[in-house]
């Protein structure tokens, strides 16, 4: 829930720091009731350094992923920019990312 709002932010963003309008596939987002979700990490930066070669992508029911926490203090695992609703995420913390099995329902009044 809320992944379609946020993915348009990420676009909107990507344009404002290039400055120029981006188009491709997924200018317009995806609708929401599709039956997979993007993804972006904020941190850490994609680089030989950091070790980081995953930074986008799709999940979908066919599709999962884990990634281990090296951080040692204050790492965060947190949707939609709501803070109140962060999880932990230090060293040794591993966090399976999945499609779950509950669907959200858009009500329209």
């Amino acid at each position: 829930m809320g992944s379609t709002g946020w993915f348009k932010s990420i676009l909107a963003g990507a344009r404002g720091i290039a400055k120029q309008p981006i188009q491709n596939e997924l200018t317009d987002g995806f609708p929401w009731s599709s039956p997979y979700l993007y993804y972006s990490f904020r941190e850490p930066f994609l680089s030989v350094k950091t070790g980081c070669k995953l930074g986008f992508g799709q999940i979908s029911n066919q599709s999962c992923f884990s990634i281990a926490s090296k951080m040692p203090e204050n790492g965060v695992i947190f949707s939609d920019g709501i803070e109140q609703d962060a999880i932990e995420f230090n060293a040794g913390v591993v966090a399976y990312i999945s499609i779950s099995s509950r669907v959200g329902h858009l009500i329209k009044k």
